[in-house]
């Protein structure tokens, strides 16, 4: 027995062989997105769209992860602005849902810990991997096939600008490394407009 562990010892197997100052490094498969939406949110998330599950950090590779961690932004799949102007975060999210469909969804805060949950697009089978969701910054904003350069047509869809001048934050979906959608909360309403990347 005592071989044994003086074996141990000299291989460096074992408890405390690596010494107490070296911590252990973190799991591989930690996911950071789980823990950014509240209990309260998850719960009104959970009953509205059952059998859905939410982005996972564990859907990206490493460099997109590094690039939005980068940015400070722990998870592609989730972010958060006051879009409301209320001095409340609300949050932008992206939702596989029961039919493996991608949705965007915003949930603002309302009074008494309550949440409202808007759906801002539907990706349709998308692969969440492929896909992002960031807050974007107030300021003035044009459609990119709105612009006089514009790649293709402008075409009218609900709640489409050709321009904006934001007042408050909103959020940026898209495909990562391409044009998105920047969605603003305006007049109790969403409008969005296509941003080139």
């Amino acid at each position: 027995m005592r071989r044994a562990v003086l074996l141990a010892m000299l291989l460096g197997v074992g408890a405390g062989a690596q010494g107490a100052s070296a911590p252990a490094p973190a799991p591989a498969n930690v996911d950071d997105c789980a823990h950014l939406l509240p209990r309260s949110l998850l719960q009104v998330v959970t009953a509205a769209y059952p059998d859905s599950h939410f982005g996972s950090s564990l859907d990206y590779s490493l460099e997109d992860l590094a690039e939005f961690r980068g940015q400070g932004q722990p998870c592609p799949a989730v972010d958060t602005a006051d879009v409301t102007g209320d001095g409340k975060d609300d949050y932008g999210f992206l939702l596989v849902t029961s039919t493996q469909d991608v949705v965007l969804l915003a949930a603002t805060s309302q009074p008494r810990q309550r949440w409202k949950l808007h759906l801002l697009m539907d990706w349709g089978d998308s692969v969440v991997s492929g896909l992002y969701v960031s807050s974007i910054d107030p300021g003035k904003y044009e459609d990119l096939d709105a612009a006089e350069n514009a790649p293709a047509a402008y075409e009218p869809e609900p709640g489409r600008v050709k321009k904006l001048t934001a007042v408050r934050p909103g959020f940026i979906s898209g495909k990562i490394d391409s044009s998105g959608a920047a969605f603003f909360y305006v007049d109790q309403h969403w409008v969005h407009l296509w941003l080139a990347d």
